[in-house]
């Protein structure tokens, strides 16, 4: 029984692995459309299935900035800080939001 479930458990990990990976490509590749809402949609599935995923917090951050969801943004920017803090982008993004607050 316990052979079982550890196998669940990992077949789920990875089959999730696979799907954020999924979900990242199609957000990483709206957002380079320049289709922000959708980028936003698949980088919420990423995070709902891996939340510390420091790429698609700072890229989902970007789109969110983009769409005119500062606050939001500015969450996301922060986070992607404290989860990817040798990644200035973060940093250097952050000041225009806090110009328009």
């Amino acid at each position: 029984m316990k052979q079982t479930l550890a196998f669940l458990f990992l077949a789920i990990i990875f089959f999730g692995c696979d799907k954020s990976d999924d979900y990242f490509k199609k957000g990483k590749t709206a957002f380079n459309q320049g289709d922000y809402k959708n980028a936003i949609a698949n980088f919420d599935s990423v995070l709902a299935l891996k939340p510390n995923h420091p790429e698609a917090v700072a890229t989902r951050a970007s789109a969110l900035y983009n769409t005119g969801e500062y606050v939001e943004a500015l969450v996301d920017y922060t986070r992607g800080i404290e989860l990817w803090p040798k990644d200035d982008q973060n940093k250097i993004t952050l000041a225009p939001i806090y110009l328009r607050s």
